[in-house]
């Protein structure tokens, strides 16, 4: 309950690595919505890789798809880290969680 209280006066800054927080997407902290997102735009981004491939050899400028895939995978994950770090900042137990498993970097804001 100390972390929430610190981040809500922010004397404290956290961060979490992307794949990381990715990972964390599948716990049952994540709200249902915000992982069945995630999920959504993982299988659009695997999707429009394949797709642009195969369908590439057919219309030639569908290969665009294989250009989409890396920019979605990468705010996906961008998006992952941004709601991880929301249900940390609120949730306590997630916050144990990630504490416990070495995930979270935490540093003190120093006032000047």
């Amino acid at each position: 309950m100390e972390f929430v209280k610190a981040v809500q006066e922010k004397r404290i800054r956290y961060a979490i690595e992307p794949s990381k927080a990715a990972q964390c997407m599948d716990t049952s902290f994540i709200p249902p919505p915000d992982a069945k997102a995630f999920h959504f735009w993982n299988w659009i981004a695997l999707l429009s890789g394949v797709g642009g491939l195969v369908l590439g050899f057919f219309f030639p400028l569908l290969f665009l798809g294989i250009i989409a895939t890396p920019i979605i995978w990468s705010g996906n994950k961008k998006t992952a880290t941004q709601i991880v770090l929301r249900e940390a900042g609120t949730n306590p137990y997630f916050y144990n969680f990630l504490r416990d498993r070495n995930l979270l970097h935490i540093e003190e804001v120093r006032s000047v």
